[in-house]
């Protein structure tokens, strides 16, 4: 009777955390036909396989995405040009139109910005476009590997870097903006893409100034 009672109870608990989560995307200005491939989390976690689910782009350019989640994740989506990293829980209802524009050099249409509504929506949009995701090893090279300092210099200055690149999230969180979830899943991504960005930044100018033989500064080694 005990072995049954707690068979029921772990089946309850595991069928309250599933959940529906509904996303509707609109592509504005663009030309794109195509179906929209996305990823839905894999045990929480990004699915780096690519095994591709679609949905069909209608004629006013509008998608829906619908799927049961157990866990919170990131579902990732591909647009033309640019691929969207959404963090996600059970029962989120999440909206975007993403804004496109024709490049006069290349002669096509281009990914320009997004707008955000429901579930964490200003959280997604920091995220989306801000220096944590738009263009992270450029905003590594200009704030911290173009500035001229010592090797006591160095971590004090990543530091001050990732607080600047967590600032936005902080202050959604303490306006009660985004929730603590998305808040601590998102600040644990960026610290690890850092960490990944800053090891690639740190490893490839120490081959170019090898040659050079750098004196006095952070990348004397």
């Amino acid at each position: 009777m005990k072995k049954l009672l707690t068979l029921l109870f772990v089946f309850l608990v595991l069928s309250s955390a599933e959940g529906k989560i509904i996303i509707k995307g609109k592509l504005v200005n663009s030309n794109f036909k195509g179906p929209i491939y996305y990823n839905e989390p894999l045990n929480g976690f990004i699915n780096m396989f690519y095994n591709d689910k679609s949905v069909q782009l209608k004629k006013d350019s509008t998608f829906l995405i619908e799927t049961e989640l157990q866990k919170e994740g990131f579902v990732v989506i591909r647009l033309p040009g640019k691929m969207l990293q959404l963090f996600v829980q059970p029962n989120d209802t999440l909206s975007f139109e993403a804004l496109f524009a024709v490049d006069s050099q290349q002669h096509r249409y281009m990914f320009k910005d997004i707008h955000f509504t429901g579930n964490n929506a200003p959280g997604h949009m920091e995220f989306t476009l801000g220096a944590s995701n738009s263009n992270l090893q450029g905003f590594l090279v200009s704030n911290i590997f173009s500035q001229k300092m010592t090797a006591q210099q160095f971590p004090e200055q990543v530091l001050l870097t990732i607080q600047h690149l967590l600032h936005p999230f902080d202050s959604l969180y303490q306006n009660n903006q985004i929730d603590k979830k998305f808040y601590e899943v998102v600040a644990a991504d960026i610290k690890s893409r850092f960490s990944y960005e800053l090891l690639i930044c740190y490893s490839t100018l120490l081959m170019l100034k090898e040659k050079k033989g750098p004196k006095n500064n952070v990348y004397k080694y």
